[in-house]
């Protein structure tokens, strides 16, 4: 899919959401949605029905960018929903985000966390999470998140943890 493609998924998908869930930031002829915690729950409840990968990264994460060739596969190859929600701060969209996007090339929806209470985002996700990133939030068929992975993962880790829903 191409980056082009993947950000008019963006732009429908934040479409239905309220502005106040999902604020455009235009680019030009490319643009990223900010998504705030309404915005997330809602797109976790659009996308019931299948195994839905939620990545929270930033551009500055190392870890963050040598995983996204693992979930990139998994996206291809696995026919999973992965959703990426940038962390980087809301100004450096156009500057930092956008770009990163088209050089690596990445295929799959990315939103970006809106600015807000950081603390109430990550308890949101999991009152488990630190905060650090990357991680990966696996959630199950009916939209029940069964699984948190903390730090860069693997192909293997990653497909693992999808493939044990698929055979609930």
């Amino acid at each position: 899919m191409s980056f082009r493609i993947a950000t008019a998924f963006i732009l429908i998908l934040a479409g239905v959401r309220s502005p106040a869930t999902a604020a455009c930031v235009p680019t030009g002829e490319d643009s990223v949605k900010f998504i705030e915690i309404a915005g997330l729950q809602e797109f976790i409840r659009q996308h019931r029905g299948e195994v839905l990968v939620v990545n929270v990264w930033a551009t500055w994460c190392g870890p963050c960018v040598e995983e996204i060739p693992d979930l990139t596969t998994l996206n291809k190859e696995n026919h999973v929903l992965v959703v990426g929600i940038s962390i980087d701060d809301p100004e450096n969209v156009t500057s930092k985000v956008i770009p990163f996007l088209k050089k690596h090339a990445v295929p799959y929806p990315v939103f970006v966390k809106a600015a807000g209470n950081d603390e109430a985002f990550i308890n949101a996700l999991n009152k488990q999470w630190t905060g650090a990133v990357p991680v990966t939030f696996v959630y199950d068929s009916a939209g029940k998140q069964r699984t948190m992975l903390v730090g860069k993962q693997s192909y293997a880790a990653l497909h693992k943890a999808v493939a044990s829903l698929r055979a609930r």
